[in-house]
């Protein structure tokens, strides 16, 4: 199944703690960037690891490739066009101006092989960032909502 990272909106804080833990994990490069919006909303933006993926497309020497594990980038290949960056639609590639290649969350590979959870979503101090697939993450999200709802009073008749 594919992992990808997901942010219960309603839950960040806005205290870029995971970006900080993403820089230490990376040596500096940070993949996850939280957004304001209207001075109101943060958003955490990250790569999606989609399938299939506009940024494995656009790559003309396929150092990207794209499957059920999610995007995997083989260095090695990498001629740092940038192509990538420009067909992302999240943002979410970067290029590491140090090794002249493209970057991109790889979910925190090392830590995912010693079966520990992204730097990211240790940080987080309110809970917000989740590592999963669709599925699991939709269902939390359904099973969260339909609790709030049965926790609401119910109107008694007359009531507005």
């Amino acid at each position: 199944m594919n992992r990808q990272l997901y942010a219960n909106f309603e839950r960040c804080i806005h205290c870029h703690g995971c970006e900080v833990a993403c820089q230490r994990e990376h040596a500096g490069l940070s993949f996850i960037k939280v957004v304001l919006i209207e001075d109101r909303f943060a958003v955490p933006l990250v790569c999606r690891h989609c399938h299939p993926a506009p940024c494995a497309m656009a790559c003309p020497a396929q150092a990207l490739t794209s499957s059920g594990e999610g995007l995997m980038l083989d260095p090695a290949k990498c001629t740092g066009c940038t192509l990538c960056l420009f067909a992302c639609p999240f943002g979410a590639m970067e290029f590491n101006t140090e090794s002249k290649v493209a970057a991109h969350c790889d979910l925190c590979a090392r830590r995912q092989a010693e079966s520990r959870d992204p730097a990211c979503i240790l940080t987080c101090p309110s809970s917000a960032l989740h590592c999963g697939d669709y599925a699991s993450y939709t269902s939390q999200a359904r099973q969260r909502i339909s609790s709030e709802l049965l926790r609401a009073q119910p109107l008694k008749r007359g009531e507005v």
